[in-house]
């Protein structure tokens, strides 16, 4: 497997294809992040955006962008997940992909949950209610009424929390 990744970066780099450069970087640094070694995929991810630029590909950039939020909210880093996810959310929004829009929702919203900001929390993850029902999105719609239980229970509503627990 190794040895075809770096073929096809190879030939892209013979036929200077920056923006398949950069997808394969986006793939290679995706892989290390699901198997959690948080440097090597950083690194690769970075180098997609080196090759992949804002104005090429904003799809694109935007993955990276939440890849790279996963890693700083990891990392322990509220402060630059929140503004990685923020830049991916926008791009998200003007490409019209609801899926992904709502999936960065739900990051942001951990996060204010995690920061115990929970009016916020419960802003975000409402929205995101709104937008995974009406595109079916049902896991996304899950994990929303779960977050909203677990808020319940930490602001210590039983009845709530149970409530969304059983939507969810």
């Amino acid at each position: 497997m190794l040895f075809i990744e770096n073929l096809e970066e190879i030939i892209f780099e013979i036929t200077n294809k920056k923006d398949g450069l950069g997808q394969c970087e986006f793939l290679i640094g995706s892989m290390y992040v699901e198997k959690g070694d948080l440097k090597a995929g950083s690194i690769r991810l970075h180098n997609c955006l080196m090759y992949s630029g804002d104005s090429k590909n904003p799809l694109l950039t935007g993955m990276v962008e939440v890849n790279l939020g996963i890693i700083s909210y990891i990392e322990g880093n509220m402060v630059k997940a929140l503004e990685l996810y923020e830049k991916a959310l926008t791009k998200f929004k003007k490409l019209g992909d609801t899926r992904r829009e709502a999936e960065v929702m739900q990051n942001i919203g951990m996060i204010f949950r995690n920061n115990k900001d929970y009016n916020s929390a419960l802003k975000i993850f409402n929205d995101c209610l709104e937008i995974s029902k009406q595109f079916g999105y049902q896991p996304i719609t899950n994990l929303c009424y779960l977050n909203i239980a677990e808020i319940q229970l930490e602001k210590g509503d039983l009845a709530k929390a149970f409530n969304f627990a059983q939507k969810s």
